[in-house]
């Protein structure tokens, strides 16, 4: 995992040259500059791991093999100019979505979707069943004299099921017992035999696909 090591990111974009002539909104966000600060760890997701060749559809113009970086504490997708050191904001009204190594983070509308608009990291995603996941980053003050500042996560899981307009706050495994009481006995198998006390994230994904399989048929 490969740290930050306080002033400016320093990143480099690459992407086709069509894109880099063609399509140049990428950059027509904010200059995005880090505040030095006595603070312990990273605003980022997952702490700035896989910033590099990562996607980003913006514009309906997909970018591939460039870096990014997701600002959780201000909801804030950043990139960098090409040949320079200029972190830019990206304009978060126009990606639909973008990668950071396996992971995939969605633009959401409240008025589609019931959430806050903002980014969400995809859980599952099909017709029927989806499930995103809101990430967010705060500072605390030092438990000890000795401590810096430092930054604490917190996640929010959502669900849409069939039939649903609006996503619904998603807490516990039994909340996902709780979808379809049809299948309510297998999903319960399902969540003890391959389930993981440990990775509610993995859960949800586990407990959707089967109840997006089963339903299918």
């Amino acid at each position: 995992m490969r740290k930050l090591s306080g002033g400016l990111l320093c990143l480099f974009l690459w992407t086709s040259s069509s894109a880099q002539t063609t399509h140049s909104k990428i950059y027509d966000g904010r200059e995005y500059v880090i505040i030095p600060a006595l603070i312990s760890g990273t605003p980022f997701f997952k702490d700035t791991e896989n910033s590099e060749n990562n996607s980003l559809l913006f514009d309906k113009v997909l970018y591939t093999g460039i870096p990014l970086l997701y600002d959780i504490r201000y909801d804030q997708l950043v990139t960098t100019r090409e040949g320079e050191l200029t972190n830019m904001i990206v304009v978060k009204e126009l990606v639909d979505f973008f990668t950071i190594g396996k992971d995939t983070v969605v633009y959401l509308k409240e008025s589609a979707t019931g959430l806050s608009d903002g980014f969400y990291l995809q859980v599952f995603n099909s017709p029927d069943y989806k499930s995103v996941a809101r990430y967010r980053k705060g500072v605390k003050d030092p438990r000890t004299v000795n401590e810096k500042r430092y930054y604490f996560e917190t996640v929010e899981y959502f669900m849409k099921t069939p039939g649903a307009d609006l996503f619904v706050p998603l807490r516990n495994n039994r909340n996902l017992l709780s979808i379809n009481k049809q299948y309510k006995k297998g999903l319960k198998k399902l969540l003890q035999t391959q389930g993981n006390r440990e990775d509610f994230q993995g859960n949800i994904a586990l407990a959707l696909d089967y109840l997006n399989q089963m339903t299918r048929h």
